[in-house]
């Protein structure tokens, strides 16, 4: 016969409180998750055609305003040339080929501008080493003319008011164009 052996009282095991809410929600069964994906997919393609429309149009926007920023650069550099305001055109050719680097108008104007701003700074040249020389009528005549190609180069003012003032300082004869020396480059 077995034996029976009595457990004293204070040999029972604690007793373990277990909270009933679980800590993370249960996930939900497979059925229901792929209709939950179905229902917020059909919901996001549904609206699809909508948005892709609604960015279409958008680009179609900044497409029409980059175009429209780039012909106007394209006429202020234009204008810039024609007034020999070479400064403005070139600021203007170069955001137009900043908004549109393969434009042909605005490469077309730049290789123009390019051009006179190294006749504008072979003139500049010629003043310079007339004034060094203390020519101050072919200085005051190359700085003319390259005044006469860019006329917003302050260099070519500054020459100018400066061979002025030495010429009239010196008390030599005034400029006449007729006079010998007055071409002279």
């Amino acid at each position: 016969m077995p034996q029976v052996v009595a457990v004293p009282a204070t040999l029972t095991p604690p007793t373990v409180v277990v909270d009933a809410r679980p800590s993370q929600p249960l996930p939900a069964s497979p059925s229901t998750t792929h209709r939950e994906t179905h229902a917020n997919t059909a919901q996001r393609y549904a609206s699809t055609p909508r948005r892709l429309s609604a960015d279409r149009a958008l680009a179609r926007r900044a497409d029409a305003n980059m175009r429209a920023d780039v012909a106007r650069n394209i006429a202020i550099a234009r204008v810039g040339l024609d007034k020999n305001d070479l400064s403005s055109a070139r600021r203007a050719v170069m955001n137009a080929l900043a908004e549109q680097p393969g434009n042909g108008a605005a490469l077309q104007m730049q290789h123009e501008l390019v051009s006179r701003e190294q006749e504008r700074d072979a003139k500049l040249g010629y003043a310079r080493l007339c004034m060094r020389q203390a020519q101050w009528v072919c200085a005051w005549h190359n700085a003319g003319r390259a005044l006469t190609i860019d006329a917003s180069s302050s260099e070519a003012r500054e020459l100018i008011s400066r061979a002025m003032v030495e010429h009239s300082a010196g008390g030599t004869r005034s400029f006449d164009p007729s006079l010998p020396g007055a071409n002279s480059e």
